[in-house]
């Protein structure tokens, strides 16, 4: 049995949301930054 195929009528969009599909996108507040960035020169110290 074959799948069934479906006319594509908005080219434009189609292609935009293929090449979003892999996309994540993170928001991380200053104070995350600011303790990530401590706790980075922290671990250089030997």
């Amino acid at each position: 049995m074959k799948k069934p195929r479906y006319k594509i009528t908005n080219l434009k969009q189609y292609n935009q949301v293929l090449s979003n599909r892999g996309s994540l996108t993170f928001w991380i507040n200053k104070k995350n930054i600011q303790l990530w960035n401590k706790t980075k020169q922290g671990n250089n110290e030997k």
